[in-house]
Protein backbone atom coordinates (compact mmCIF):
# COMPACT_ATOMS: atom_id res chain seq x y z
CA UNK A 1 0.00 0.00 0.00
CA UNK A 2 1.53 3.04 -1.17
CA UNK A 3 1.40 6.21 1.18
CA UNK A 4 2.25 10.09 0.33
CA UNK A 5 3.49 11.42 3.08
CA UNK A 6 2.77 15.50 3.34
CA UNK A 7 6.31 17.01 3.97
CA UNK A 8 5.03 19.39 6.78
CA UNK A 9 2.59 16.85 8.39
CA UNK A 10 3.33 17.18 12.29
CA UNK A 11 4.30 13.70 13.55
CA UNK A 12 1.73 12.31 16.54
CA UNK A 13 3.07 13.60 19.53
CA UNK A 14 2.76 10.46 21.40
CA UNK A 15 5.47 8.81 19.59
CA UNK A 16 7.89 11.27 21.46
CA UNK A 17 6.30 10.66 24.93
CA UNK A 18 7.89 7.90 26.86
CA UNK A 19 5.60 4.71 27.53
CA UNK A 20 3.56 5.35 24.32
CA UNK A 21 5.42 5.50 21.02
CA UNK A 22 3.14 3.79 18.39
CA UNK A 23 -0.19 4.06 20.45
CA UNK A 24 -1.73 6.13 17.57
CA UNK A 25 -2.46 5.31 13.97
CA UNK A 26 0.29 6.21 11.38
CA UNK A 27 2.77 6.02 14.08
CA UNK A 28 6.35 6.42 12.58
CA UNK A 29 6.46 2.38 13.39
CA UNK A 30 2.90 1.73 11.84
CA UNK A 31 3.81 3.89 8.37
CA UNK A 32 7.05 1.37 8.94
CA UNK A 33 5.31 -1.48 9.32
CA UNK A 34 2.43 -1.35 7.17
CA UNK A 35 3.56 1.51 4.10
CA UNK A 36 5.35 2.03 1.02
CA UNK A 37 5.91 5.83 1.21
CA UNK A 38 5.86 7.45 -2.59
CA UNK A 39 6.76 10.96 -3.61
CA UNK A 40 3.70 10.87 -6.38
CA UNK A 41 0.66 11.31 -5.90
CA UNK A 42 -1.02 9.34 -8.61
CA UNK A 43 0.52 6.49 -6.72
CA UNK A 44 -0.89 6.74 -3.55
CA UNK A 45 -3.82 4.91 -1.91
CA UNK A 46 -3.69 7.39 0.94
CA UNK A 47 -2.62 10.71 1.79
CA UNK A 48 -1.46 11.53 5.42
CA UNK A 49 -1.70 15.02 6.59
CA UNK A 50 -0.58 14.49 9.75
CA UNK A 51 -2.10 14.98 13.75
CA UNK A 52 -3.46 18.69 14.68
CA UNK A 53 -3.99 19.45 18.32
CA UNK A 54 -6.53 22.26 18.59
CA UNK A 55 -4.41 25.25 19.41
CA UNK A 56 -2.49 24.68 16.00
CA UNK A 57 -5.37 24.18 13.83
CA UNK A 58 -4.37 27.12 11.89
CA UNK A 59 -1.92 25.27 10.23
CA UNK A 60 -4.94 22.99 9.01
CA UNK A 61 -5.47 25.18 5.83
CA UNK A 62 -6.36 23.82 2.36
CA UNK A 63 -4.10 26.06 0.61
CA UNK A 64 -1.45 23.75 2.17
CA UNK A 65 -2.74 20.46 1.48
CA UNK A 66 -2.52 20.34 -2.80
CA UNK A 67 -4.00 17.08 -3.32
CA UNK A 68 -7.13 16.90 -1.49
CA UNK A 69 -9.23 18.34 -4.07
CA UNK A 70 -8.43 15.86 -6.64
CA UNK A 71 -8.51 12.87 -3.98
CA UNK A 72 -10.20 14.02 -0.48
CA UNK A 73 -11.96 10.74 -0.01
CA UNK A 74 -8.12 9.18 0.19
CA UNK A 75 -6.49 11.76 3.22
CA UNK A 76 -6.04 10.80 6.67
CA UNK A 77 -5.65 13.67 9.52
CA UNK A 78 -5.53 12.97 13.15
CA UNK A 79 -7.51 15.69 15.32
CA UNK A 80 -5.79 15.16 18.43
CA UNK A 81 -8.55 17.29 20.43
CA UNK A 82 -8.29 19.51 23.43
CA UNK A 83 -10.47 21.96 25.51
CA UNK A 84 -11.43 23.90 22.85
CA UNK A 85 -14.12 22.21 22.02
CA UNK A 86 -13.73 23.21 18.20
CA UNK A 87 -15.84 21.76 15.47
CA UNK A 88 -13.88 20.10 12.70
CA UNK A 89 -13.27 21.84 9.69
CA UNK A 90 -15.72 21.72 7.64
CA UNK A 91 -13.46 20.96 4.01
CA UNK A 92 -12.30 18.08 6.53
CA UNK A 93 -15.77 16.48 5.65
CA UNK A 94 -14.48 13.86 2.50
CA UNK A 95 -11.62 13.15 5.02
CA UNK A 96 -10.82 9.98 6.81
CA UNK A 97 -10.52 11.67 10.51
CA UNK A 98 -9.17 9.81 13.70
CA UNK A 99 -9.78 11.30 16.67
CA UNK A 100 -9.58 11.37 20.83
CA UNK A 101 -10.80 14.59 22.30
CA UNK A 102 -13.09 16.35 19.84
CA UNK A 103 -16.97 16.06 19.90
CA UNK A 104 -17.90 13.58 18.04
CA UNK A 105 -21.64 14.07 18.26
CA UNK A 106 -22.10 17.27 17.04
CA UNK A 107 -21.51 16.76 13.47
CA UNK A 108 -23.97 15.48 10.95
CA UNK A 109 -24.37 12.61 8.38
CA UNK A 110 -21.14 11.41 6.17
CA UNK A 111 -18.55 12.05 8.53
CA UNK A 112 -15.79 9.46 8.16
CA UNK A 113 -14.53 9.62 12.15
CA UNK A 114 -12.78 6.84 13.60
CA UNK A 115 -12.35 7.59 17.30
CA UNK A 116 -9.16 6.42 18.85
CA UNK A 117 -8.20 5.84 22.63
CA UNK A 118 -7.10 8.50 24.61
CA UNK A 119 -4.11 7.31 27.04
CA UNK A 120 -2.46 7.88 30.40
CA UNK A 121 0.87 6.73 31.89
CA UNK A 122 -1.66 3.84 34.23
CA UNK A 123 -3.73 3.02 31.00
CA UNK A 124 -0.60 2.33 29.16
CA UNK A 125 1.32 -0.20 32.37
CA UNK A 126 -2.65 -1.75 32.44
CA UNK A 127 -2.43 -2.55 28.68
CA UNK A 128 1.10 -4.02 28.66
CA UNK A 129 0.21 -5.69 32.05
CA UNK A 130 -3.11 -6.67 32.22
CA UNK A 131 -5.07 -6.99 35.64
CA UNK A 132 -6.52 -10.38 35.87
CA UNK A 133 -10.31 -10.00 35.87
CA UNK A 134 -12.15 -9.37 39.58
CA UNK A 135 -15.48 -8.50 40.69
CA UNK A 136 -15.92 -5.71 42.15
CA UNK A 137 -16.42 -5.03 46.10
CA UNK A 138 -18.92 -2.54 46.70
CA UNK A 139 -21.39 -1.06 43.94
CA UNK A 140 -20.73 2.66 44.75
CA UNK A 141 -20.15 5.22 41.99
CA UNK A 142 -17.04 6.28 42.40
CA UNK A 143 -14.86 9.83 41.04
CA UNK A 144 -11.14 10.87 42.44
CA UNK A 145 -10.13 13.82 39.78
CA UNK A 146 -10.04 17.76 38.89
CA UNK A 147 -13.04 19.88 38.29
CA UNK A 148 -13.33 20.70 34.62
CA UNK A 149 -14.64 24.81 33.23
CA UNK A 150 -17.87 23.81 32.37
CA UNK A 151 -19.21 22.66 35.64
CA UNK A 152 -20.49 19.12 34.58
CA UNK A 153 -18.25 17.55 37.41
CA UNK A 154 -20.07 19.31 39.97
CA UNK A 155 -22.98 18.79 38.41
CA UNK A 156 -23.12 15.32 38.61
CA UNK A 157 -21.64 15.70 42.67
CA UNK A 158 -24.61 17.64 43.52
CA UNK A 159 -26.48 14.71 41.74
CA UNK A 160 -25.03 12.08 44.05
CA UNK A 161 -25.90 13.87 46.94
CA UNK A 162 -29.43 14.56 45.98
CA UNK A 163 -29.86 11.05 44.99
CA UNK A 164 -28.65 9.69 48.68
CA UNK A 165 -26.94 7.02 46.64
CA UNK A 166 -23.42 5.52 47.68
CA UNK A 167 -20.20 7.07 46.26
CA UNK A 168 -16.84 7.84 46.71
CA UNK A 169 -16.51 10.71 45.02
CA UNK A 170 -13.54 13.42 45.35
CA UNK A 171 -11.91 16.07 43.69
CA UNK A 172 -8.40 16.68 43.15
CA UNK A 173 -6.50 20.10 43.43
CA UNK A 174 -4.06 19.15 40.51
CA UNK A 175 -4.30 17.07 37.43
CA UNK A 176 -2.20 13.66 38.83
CA UNK A 177 -2.41 11.73 35.83
CA UNK A 178 1.92 11.87 35.46
CA UNK A 179 2.22 11.37 39.05
CA UNK A 180 4.62 8.39 39.96
CA UNK A 181 3.71 5.03 40.53
CA UNK A 182 4.38 5.12 44.22
CA UNK A 183 2.68 8.16 44.35
CA UNK A 184 -0.15 7.34 47.44
CA UNK A 185 -3.31 9.46 45.69
CA UNK A 186 -2.36 6.93 42.32
CA UNK A 187 -2.85 3.84 44.54
CA UNK A 188 -6.46 5.30 46.25
CA UNK A 189 -7.11 5.86 42.63
CA UNK A 190 -6.46 2.95 41.40
CA UNK A 191 -7.82 0.87 44.67
CA UNK A 192 -11.55 2.76 44.28
CA UNK A 193 -11.27 1.69 40.85
CA UNK A 194 -11.19 -1.91 41.58
CA UNK A 195 -13.36 -1.34 44.62
CA UNK A 196 -16.71 -0.25 42.98
CA UNK A 197 -18.91 -1.25 39.96
CA UNK A 198 -19.59 2.04 38.87
CA UNK A 199 -16.75 4.58 37.25
CA UNK A 200 -18.14 7.75 36.57
CA UNK A 201 -16.13 9.10 33.71
CA UNK A 202 -17.33 12.51 33.43
CA UNK A 203 -15.95 15.19 30.73
CA UNK A 204 -13.02 17.50 31.82
CA UNK A 205 -11.50 20.39 30.04
CA UNK A 206 -11.75 18.33 27.04
CA UNK A 207 -14.58 15.83 25.82
CA UNK A 208 -13.16 12.04 26.44
CA UNK A 209 -11.39 11.10 29.33
CA UNK A 210 -9.10 8.49 30.64
CA UNK A 211 -10.75 7.22 33.04
CA UNK A 212 -13.24 5.42 30.76
CA UNK A 213 -10.45 3.18 29.23
CA UNK A 214 -8.49 2.73 32.68
CA UNK A 215 -12.03 1.50 34.02
CA UNK A 216 -12.68 -0.80 31.05
CA UNK A 217 -9.13 -2.59 31.92
CA UNK A 218 -10.23 -3.63 35.58
CA UNK A 219 -13.74 -4.65 34.16
CA UNK A 220 -15.68 -1.84 35.77
CA UNK A 221 -18.84 -0.62 34.33
CA UNK A 222 -18.08 3.13 32.99
CA UNK A 223 -21.06 6.06 33.57
CA UNK A 224 -20.32 8.32 30.90
CA UNK A 225 -21.78 11.61 31.17
CA UNK A 226 -20.28 13.41 27.98
CA UNK A 227 -21.52 14.32 24.28
CA UNK A 228 -18.35 12.60 22.81
CA UNK A 229 -18.65 8.96 21.68
CA UNK A 230 -15.36 7.10 22.09
CA UNK A 231 -13.49 3.86 21.01
CA UNK A 232 -15.88 1.31 19.57
CA UNK A 233 -19.00 3.25 20.20
CA UNK A 234 -21.94 3.26 19.16
CA UNK A 235 -20.97 -0.36 18.34
CA UNK A 236 -20.45 -1.32 21.63
CA UNK A 237 -23.04 -0.01 24.09
CA UNK A 238 -21.97 1.64 27.26
CA UNK A 239 -23.92 3.83 29.82
CA UNK A 240 -24.84 7.14 29.19
CA UNK A 241 -26.03 10.53 30.57
CA UNK A 242 -25.83 13.91 28.27
CA UNK A 243 -22.90 16.72 29.74
CA UNK A 244 -26.18 19.36 29.23
CA UNK A 245 -28.49 16.80 31.36
CA UNK A 246 -30.35 18.67 34.59
CA UNK A 247 -29.22 18.12 37.74
CA UNK A 248 -32.98 15.93 38.64
CA UNK A 249 -32.52 13.98 35.42
CA UNK A 250 -28.97 12.96 36.51
CA UNK A 251 -29.94 11.93 39.42
CA UNK A 252 -33.05 10.17 38.23
CA UNK A 253 -30.74 8.39 35.77
CA UNK A 254 -28.33 7.19 38.30
CA UNK A 255 -30.89 5.37 40.77
CA UNK A 256 -31.96 3.58 37.54
CA UNK A 257 -28.16 2.64 36.72
CA UNK A 258 -28.25 1.94 40.71
CA UNK A 259 -31.14 -0.05 41.34
CA UNK A 260 -32.03 -2.03 38.29
CA UNK A 261 -29.29 -5.02 38.03
CA UNK A 262 -28.55 -7.62 40.63
CA UNK A 263 -25.08 -8.32 42.21
CA UNK A 264 -25.23 -11.17 39.79
CA UNK A 265 -25.94 -8.70 37.16
CA UNK A 266 -23.24 -6.22 37.63
CA UNK A 267 -20.75 -9.08 37.81
CA UNK A 268 -21.86 -10.47 34.41
CA UNK A 269 -21.65 -6.86 32.63
CA UNK A 270 -18.02 -6.06 33.94
CA UNK A 271 -16.85 -10.13 32.61
CA UNK A 272 -18.52 -8.54 29.48
CA UNK A 273 -16.48 -5.45 29.79
CA UNK A 274 -13.26 -6.70 30.88
CA UNK A 275 -13.34 -9.84 28.36
CA UNK A 276 -15.46 -7.73 24.90
CA UNK A 277 -14.34 -4.40 25.34
CA UNK A 278 -10.97 -4.38 26.78
CA UNK A 279 -9.26 -7.80 25.85
CA UNK A 280 -11.37 -7.92 22.53
CA UNK A 281 -10.98 -4.42 21.38
CA UNK A 282 -8.54 -2.37 23.24
CA UNK A 283 -5.76 -4.76 22.96
CA UNK A 284 -5.59 -5.56 19.61
CA UNK A 285 -6.11 -1.74 18.97
CA UNK A 286 -2.89 -1.38 21.22
CA UNK A 287 -1.12 -4.58 19.31
CA UNK A 288 -1.21 -2.03 16.05
CA UNK A 289 -2.95 1.00 16.00
CA UNK A 290 -2.67 1.44 12.19
CA UNK A 291 -3.60 -1.69 11.14
CA UNK A 292 -6.77 -1.76 13.32
CA UNK A 293 -7.49 1.76 11.65
CA UNK A 294 -6.84 0.67 8.23
CA UNK A 295 -9.60 -2.86 9.16
CA UNK A 296 -11.75 -0.61 10.76
CA UNK A 297 -11.73 1.63 7.27
CA UNK A 298 -11.85 -1.51 4.90
CA UNK A 299 -14.84 -3.07 7.07
CA UNK A 300 -16.95 0.41 6.81
CA UNK A 301 -16.00 0.37 2.99
CA UNK A 302 -13.77 3.79 2.95
CA UNK A 303 -11.51 1.87 1.68
CA UNK A 304 -10.52 -1.29 -0.96
CA UNK A 305 -6.75 -1.76 -1.01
Amino acid sequence: MNLFIYPHAPVPVQDSIEGFRDTTPFSADGIARHFNVTDDPAKADLFWMGQYAEQRLWLLHPNRFPHFERWPERHVVDLEGDWRDAAFPEWLKPALIITSNWNTDRHGEGWRIFPRVIMSPLLMRLVRDPPPFEPPKDRKFWFHGQRDPLGVREKVKAALEMSGLPHDFRFNDEWLCYVSDGDARLASYVQAMRDNAFSLCIRGSGQNTCRFYEAAAFGRIPIIVSNHYGFGEPMYKFERIKEDAITQEISSRLERFYLSPSDAMITTRCLEIYEGYFKGMMLPYFADPTAYFLEWARNKNLINF
